[in-house]
């Protein structure tokens, strides 16, 4: 017999997940592709991660219940209402799982993060990308979208690659005005950098309060613990609960456990790297708009230069790599002149400029 297994329907549709670059061939590069914390993780986060190593046989909590005690107390939420993954995505996997049957559709904007639309495509639901207006979302248009399909409404604010968002006033407005049998998604993965802003709302109240909103954090950013993937998730009881039936008995590991609990309470470190990221950015957009280089506003913790057209952007991104320098193309999230940069510390933004420079003097 030459019978193989045959994959779901619709699988080898998707493009598969491409994450930013992380080699180069140069003695001193410099990665600014991925939207990593250039700090590190706090030292706390450090020492609790190589003490939880002692024991490796043993399984982690598979109810977190100390990391969700943490989430709670640093966020303002109750315990009962978090959930934990491995990363965010995997919250928006089980979203997905959950309550996207095969045929359903799943709403998103034209430049959100990939992963919406290839976990729809993965359990058979037919994404469907909405246009933003100057690459921001808009309501009325994700509203016009929605039909007796539409299952979830996926909504990252900030966003990545752009960094645009929605103030409070019209995430409340989404959620009032979406009706109640559609999920509505939150992703708050550069959440913190807003902290600040009174009109931002990462939607944490309306989760607990409202019985078809999930919102989402991550321990991968301003944290700076990508590489123990660790994320959360606030809803209801009752999305909680299954949630909980679909997860695996132990999806986060002990490490990571230990080391994202320590992280989220040592509050005054996190929010200290909130504050020199978001100054390192200032300072680099004041850079850009004396270079007269074209950028979308950002909230996150990377900016994305609008050049020219697809081959200025290519140009600038080979000019960087022979310098050390990889950004990331976002070209696959239909802006083929953009060039998305990290922030990085003092001295990276430093060679990011100096290296801009030559590009734009050549």
């Amino acid at each position: 017999m030459n019978e193989r297994p045959r994959p779901l329907d619709g699988i080898m549709d998707i493009t598969p997940y491409k994450g930013g670059e992380s080699k180069l061939d140069h003695d001193h590069m410099l990665k600014l592709s991925s939207n990593e914390s250039p700090f590190g993780c706090s030292p706390a986060a450090r020492e609790t991660a190589l003490a939880a190593l002692t024991e490796p046989q043993l399984y982690p909590d598979g109810g977190h219940q100390a990391l969700r005690e943490a989430i709670a107390h640093a966020y303002g939420l109750h315990d009962a209402h978090v959930v934990c993954g491995a990363g965010s995505d995997e919250i928006i996997s089980f979203a997905i799982k959950g309550f996207c049957p095969p045929g359903s559709e799943v709403i998103h904007t034209k430049h959100a993060f990939a992963m919406y639309k290839i976990y729809a495509m993965g359990a058979g639901a037919r994404p469907v990308s909405v246009d933003e207006t100057n690459f921001c979302a808009k309501v009325d248009d994700i509203l016009d979208a929605v039909n007796s399909n539409t299952k979830a409404v996926f909504l990252a604010n900030p966003n990545n690659p752009t960094g645009t968002w929605l103030p409070a006033s019209e995430i409340q407005r989404l959620a009032d005005e979406l009706p109640t049998n559609i999920l509505l998604v939150l992703d708050g993965a550069y959440g913190e950098y807003l902290e600040a802003e009174e009109n931002f709302d990462p939607g944490h109240k309306l989760a607990m309060e409202r019985p078809n909103v999930v919102a989402t954090g991550t321990c991968s950013k301003v944290h700076g613990l990508g590489g123990l993937r660790v994320g959360w998730g606030v809803a209801s009881a009752d999305i909680i609960s299954v949630m909980n039936r679909i997860r695996g008995p132990f999806n986060v590991s002990s490490v990571g456990l230990a080391a994202a609990e320590a992280a989220i309470l040592d509050t005054k470190w996190w929010r200290n790297a909130v504050q020199k990221t978001n100054k390192l950015k200032q300072e680099f957009v004041a850079f850009l708009n004396q270079q007269q280089i074209q950028h979308i506003p950002s909230a996150g913790n990377f900016v994305t230069l609008l050049l020219e057209d697809a081959q200025a952007s290519q140009n600038l991104d080979q000019h960087l790599r022979r310098d050390g320098i990889i950004t990331r193309s976002v070209a696959s999230y239909h802006i083929p002149q953009g060039l998305r940069v990290s922030i990085g510390d003092h001295a990276g933004m430093e060679r990011v400029q100096e290296s801009i420079k030559d590009w734009a003097a050549s």
